[in-house]
């Protein structure tokens, strides 16, 4: 992640034509003669009545125009839940966009994620990107507002260690100036310097140079905001611990999560530089007509389809071998348990492996680790706790308090499970609730709504809110 960055038919009604700049067009000399007006001021005010009406109509027809910076062609997000991505995340939040506000019209500009893991960018591409959006807006280019699904997260003790300023959640953004400044020249004191090189070599010296351009990307988002146009970014989804440094441009508008009953959600970053939260986190339900047949999914809760059916994978959902049961025919026995420790003590073992350096081990580690390395893509983690567990395990729920016994978690953030429900999957992605019928359901956003999937992040909170001031804007014109 040290040279990345991560991504966290309109319908308006047709203005009146109004025939105000060649009356003869549609008029023969005669009538137009005895429409002279004989009374100049008369004229001349129902000229200024007819100016002002036709401005306000305009401005009030006038189709707000939005830019969305962010992968618009890979596809990452799992619309139906059968783990086949649908759609691309930007091609995602469009839709929740236009459900919001349907008269927006989005003008995409792409940033193509990498190849093993599209929810990151470099960033030259964001610079480049949002330079472009700021020499569009001084063209005289009407775009009304940006979202950027993008953002550089660290851990707020961190960056205190590295730049020495006594900042935590509360005071951050007291100290959003010298921050700025501290970026412009970036310095690591020598003993922490020593810290993150003797885990990783190298790594402080590609940090210095991250935060470098860091800074030259939210300069092009002040280039923007300066200009009237305001940007939403995602807060961040490392929770309250980190933050989004972009979130120090002046003028954005860092937008933390909530559910569908507005409590914050625990994976949202929430610290002084964000002043504002709307839902990120979206129940996918199926829609379907009179003959309960699926003709789409619902992102939103409105019970309309912003994805069509097909427009997806159409498996079977990941959720479904659990949904409307009751917990005694799906709950872990004692071999579940057996099984569960044993595949977690492998992924341990395996992530181990892939964190030791090659001249560390004996030539057969060394071979062993190259053919782990080369057979996962991805870091060694829950990812690959989820892979072993789906295909080897049969489908059991667990209770909080024992999955949380297991993977040794602490109190908080048991605690903080306890909140989204009752039961949980191995791999921690699925927690259910118990209905008032004591059957199994999943309700990841709280609305009471079924579901099938979910879709969650900060990244789907910035644009809804951007959706929403667009549509009070618009309405009170």
């Amino acid at each position: 992640m040290i040279t990345n960055i991560k991504s966290y038919s309109t319908t308006s009604n047709p203005a009146p034509q109004i025939n105000s700049s060649k009356p003869t067009q549609n008029i023969n000399r005669k009538s137009y003669d005895e429409c002279k007006f004989t009374n100049t001021s008369t004229a001349d005010s129902l000229f200024k009545n007819l100016i002002n009406f036709t401005g306000s109509t305009i401005k009030k027809f006038s189709t707000p125009l939005v830019a969305i910076v962010g992968n618009f062609d890979q596809k990452i997000i799992d619309i139906d839940g059968d783990s086949i991505p649908d759609l691309s995340h930007e091609e995602t939040i469009s839709r929740i966009v236009k459900a919001t506000c349907p008269d927006i019209q989005i003008k995409p500009f792409k940033i193509e994620g990498h190849k093993n893991n599209p929810d990151y960018f470099d960033l030259d591409q964001a610079l480049e990107k949002l330079s472009e959006i700021s020499e569009i807006v001084e063209n005289g280019e009407k775009i009304d507002a940006v979202n950027v699904s993008l953002g550089k997260e660290i851990l707020i003790n961190t960056f205190r260690e590295c730049t020495g300023l006594p900042v935590n959640g509360e005071n951050i953004i007291n100290y959003k100036d010298q921050i700025r400044e501290w970026l412009k020249n970036p310095s690591i004191p020598l003993a922490v310097k020593t810290i993150i090189d003797f885990k990783e070599p190298g790594k402080s010296g590609r940090m210095i140079q991250e935060f470098k351009t860091i800074n030259k990307i939210i300069d092009a988002i002040e280039q923007i905001t300066d200009k009237g146009v305001p940007v939403y970014i995602g807060a961040g989804n490392e929770g309250p611990e980190y933050f989004n440094i972009l979130a120090l441009a002046k003028g954005s508008i860092p937008v933390g999560a909530l559910d569908a009953k507005s409590n914050k959600k625990s994976f949202s970053a929430d610290n002084s530089l964000i002043n504002r939260f709307e839902q990120g986190i979206y129940n996918i339900s199926a829609v379907t007509d009179k003959d309960n047949t699926i003709i789409g999914y619902d992102l939103t809760g409105d019970n309309k389809p912003e994805v069509l059916a097909n427009e997806v994978s159409g498996g079977e959902s990941k959720v479904k071998p659990y949904i409307g049961k009751s917990i005694e025919t799906v709950i872990a026995q004692e071999d579940d348990y057996t099984k569960l420790i044993d595949m977690i003590n492998q992924a341990s073992l395996i992530r181990k492996i892939k964190s030791i350096p090659d001249y560390e081990l004996s030539p057969r580690e060394a071979e062993l680790a190259k053919n782990i390395k080369n057979v996962t893509n991805h870091d060694i983690g829950l990812f690959f706790d989820e892979y072993t567990m789906n295909k080897k395990s049969k489908k059991v729920l667990f209770s909080i308090d024992a999955i949380a016994h297991l993977y040794q978690l602490n109190s908080e953030k048991t605690d903080k499970l306890k909140l989204e429900g009752n039961y949980i999957n191995a791999p921690l992605d699925l927690i259910f609730k118990l209905n008032s019928n004591k059957k199994i359901v999943f309700d990841p956003d709280n609305s009471g709504r079924s579901a099938i999937n979910e879709i969650f992040g900060t990244s789907f909170a910035s644009p809804k809110a951007m959706a929403i001031d667009i549509k009070a804007k618009n309405s009170k014109n």
